[in-house]
């Protein structure tokens, strides 16, 4: 475990992730009790967000594309007994993310900067196409923030952050600038 890659630094003994999301968590605007909210995690990684949403009382659903973070996720989930499900899914893929509907929020970490223009506006037809009540959205590319504007009526922009990962082959990573974004009465 030590010797592979994790996106999420999470206290499982001690994961090698980049990122202790921990450090981070109130800037996300996650509601502090989440009892009987359904929530959808998309591109969930090692699935810190998902299990701290289910924390706080969420039924949570987490779409992942890549066996490795998902992997880890069900390591995660085994040890310290999570109910949170986690699909393989590209959620560039409208056919597939049909399946996924009715949700009270649609949570998407830094998503958005891996994508070209085309995919960000591939990715946002299929979020319009999912029932929801508010979509919190993470993105280090402030051209998104202008993309989702034009796109959506009731959006929040937070103030953004630094967010400092830990060495790893001797480079420091980090997201300069993380923008929060919330978009708001979607129903």
């Amino acid at each position: 475990m030590k010797n592979e890659y994790w996106y999420h630094k999470i206290d499982l003994g001690e994961t090698p992730g980049v990122y202790r999301m921990s450090d981070y968590l109130d800037k996300y605007h996650l509601p502090k009790d989440m009892t009987s909210m359904k929530v959808l995690d998309l591109a969930s990684a090692e699935g810190y967000f998902s299990f701290e949403m289910e924390k706080r009382g969420a039924n949570v659903i987490a779409v992942e594309l890549y066996d490795e973070p998902i992997k880890h996720f069900n390591l995660v989930k085994q040890y310290f007994g999570y109910k949170t499900e986690v699909f393989k899914v590209d959620i560039l893929d409208s056919v597939a993310m049909q399946k996924f509907d009715k949700f009270d929020i649609v949570f998407a970490f830094n998503i958005l900067q891996h994508f070209k223009l085309e995919q960000k506006e591939k990715f946002i037809e299929i979020l319009k196409e999912i029932k929801k009540d508010k979509i919190i959205i993470a993105t280090s590319d402030k051209k998104d923030v202008e993309l989702l504007k034009n796109n959506f009526d009731n959006v929040v922009v937070h103030p953004s952050f630094v967010m400092n990962g830990y060495k790893e082959k001797n480079k420091t990573n980090h997201y300069p600038d993380i923008i929060i974004i919330e978009l708001l009465n979607l129903n």
